[in-house]
């Protein structure tokens, strides 16, 4: 790979990694209340671990696993998306979960008449909660993730719903110094291929200068 080329992929994971720092967020699940994730089977796990993200537009845990939630009252638990558009254009910012669970982003807008920058705020969902009867045995699957019992349906709501307590208020980039030395070790690497590229320069141009 030339150096221009790992400047351009130097680049790209700059661009990854400065979105994953605005676009996580770690919230503080209420008491006895598991966040309920797809198992990639159509069935369901249960988790305590609440490091969210966003990947190809959903909202996953740190295992990448869907987090379920509702887009609206009444609806049947799915994955909770934010608009592909406003992901690939950058818009999203403030990423935040309120105490209810409820997930939203503000998203950037400019007039292309007036030129006027505005924000907006876009609710992506309600994240979903379980609870289990206090003697039920979840099944480990995986150090963060349990299986319930066959035959055991736990009761599902939302954060502060009068079943649940609230979850504790979170910004996006949740686990923030993960996120920001990832950032920074992304930028260390793009200052070094740049430094390397301008020393490549040098020496080409100093090899010229002696045949003139």
């Amino acid at each position: 790979m030339t150096v221009d080329a790992a400047i351009g992929a130097a680049f790209d994971r700059v661009a990854v990694r400065e979105r994953e720092a605005r676009t996580s967020f770690d919230p503080a699940l209420p008491d006895r209340a598991y966040a309920i994730v797809d198992d990639g089977r159509g069935g369901a796990l249960y988790t305590r671990e609440s490091a969210f993200s966003i990947r190809d537009g959903r909202i996953v845990d740190d295992a990448g696993r869907a987090v379920r939630g509702t887009v609206r009252a009444g609806a049947a638990l799915g994955d909770l998306r934010i608009d592909p558009t406003d992901l690939a254009l950058g818009r999203v910012r403030d990423l935040r979960v309120g105490e209810d669970g409820r997930v939203s982003y503000q998203r950037e807008a400019i007039d292309p008449r007036s030129g006027t920058f505005s924000l907006e705020t876009v609710v992506v969902g309600r994240i979903a909660l379980a609870r289990f009867p206090l003697a039920t045995a979840l099944r480990p699957v995986d150090p963060s993730h349990l299986r319930a019992p066959e035959g055991v349906v736990p009761y599902v709501g939302s954060a502060d719903d009068g079943t649940f307590g609230p979850m504790s208020a979170a910004r996006g980039g949740g686990d923030l110094d993960a996120s920001l030395q990832r950032l920074q070790d992304a930028y260390l690497a793009l200052d070094a291929l740049r430094a390397a590229r301008a020393a490549q320069g040098g020496t080409e141009k100093g090899a010229m200068d002696l045949v003139k």
